[in-house]
């Protein structure tokens, strides 16, 4: 019987704790309607975030990521790291290029408007 006493008292305060923290309230979970558009365009920044990080995969692109002393792996973490508006801005720029080729002097500004993005956002 004395076993049982001191089984149930050393119970009684962790489950009155367990007790009092559920009893506790809790916020009101709140929802509301998601615009098409703004699914639409999460999935657009989405699309030309992805062709950013394809632009800077390319072997031609990372040599002169290299040459300017930027390691192509911290321009992948800038790219993840950009706003929306830059995002598009440059995937905008890396449109323009020429089909089939890639233009020096527009992957090198391109490159260097990447590299004034990562020197102010660091």
């Amino acid at each position: 019987m004395d076993r049982l006493r001191r089984f149930a008292s050393a119970l009684a305060l962790p489950l009155a704790f367990a007790i009092a923290l559920i009893s506790c309230p809790v916020g009101a979970a709140r929802a509301g309607l998601v615009a098409t558009e703004t699914v639409i365009e999460a999935r657009e920044i989405d699309a030309e975030r992805a062709k950013i990080t394809a632009f800077f995969g390319r072997e031609t692109v990372r040599d002169d990521l290299r040459a300017m002393g930027v390691a192509p792996e911290e321009a992948n973490r800038r790219v993840e790291s950009l706003s929306d508006a830059e995002v598009l801005e440059i995937a905008g720029r890396i449109d323009a290029l020429p089909a089939g080729q890639v233009d020096n002097a527009t992957a090198l500004i391109i490159i260097l408007l990447v590299v004034v993005i990562i020197i102010l956002l660091v």
